[in-house]
């Protein structure tokens, strides 16, 4: 029920989904790499045993309709969306999205200051092992865009534009 236009999200004028999307590399979004996959790899589905080894849980059975793989870009993915939006600080309701009656959209949300750490340590392991940061942070875009109809309000609003503004800030880096 989110009218794809162009808005002002948190001050910037972000074009409308449709425009983005048609600014991607689907051939090179799509050429992922074949691996085991867990399909919604997250901080909240990963605990640590006690003599230090993890253990991952809520394992989806398939990774759209392949039970033999999925994509490595599309785990990392996910695992890159925890560390910009605390899906357990989301759960007690740290967080906001407000549009004021100019159309304007505000939306605001903590980060705990592990997970910035987490992110750094993260990209530098993603550039250690050469793998594409613009994709993995890309689909990362697209996967907040994607879930936010699975959401009731208002986090479905701020996933949503959240996911919108990423996209768009993402693009621009790209040139």
């Amino acid at each position: 029920k989110i009218s794809d236009c162009s808005c002002l999200i948190n001050g910037v004028v972000v074009p409308s989904i449709e425009s983005m999307l048609s600014c991607i590399d689907w051939k090179d979004m799509s050429n992922g790499i074949a691996s085991n996959f867990h399909g919604d790899l997250q901080f909240d589905n990963v605990l640590l045993r006690p003599n230090g080894d993890f253990l991952l849980l809520d394992w989806r059975q398939d990774f759209s309709g392949n039970v033999s793989f999925g994509d490595q870009y599309y785990d990392l993915a996910k695992l890159y969306g925890g560390t910009k939006v605390s899906y357990k600080l989301i759960k007690q309701g740290k967080f906001s999205y407000s549009k004021n009656a100019l159309e304007e959209i505000t939306i605001t949300h903590d980060i705990p200051d592990e997970l910035e750490k987490s992110e750094k340590i993260f990209l530098q392991f993603l550039g250690t092992k050469k793998l594409n940061i613009f994709k993995i942070k890309t689909l990362t875009s697209l996967i907040y865009l994607n879930m936010s109809p699975m959401h009731h309000e208002p986090f479905d609003h701020f996933i949503y534009n959240f996911g919108k503004l990423s996209l768009y800030k993402i693009l621009l880096q790209s040139g």
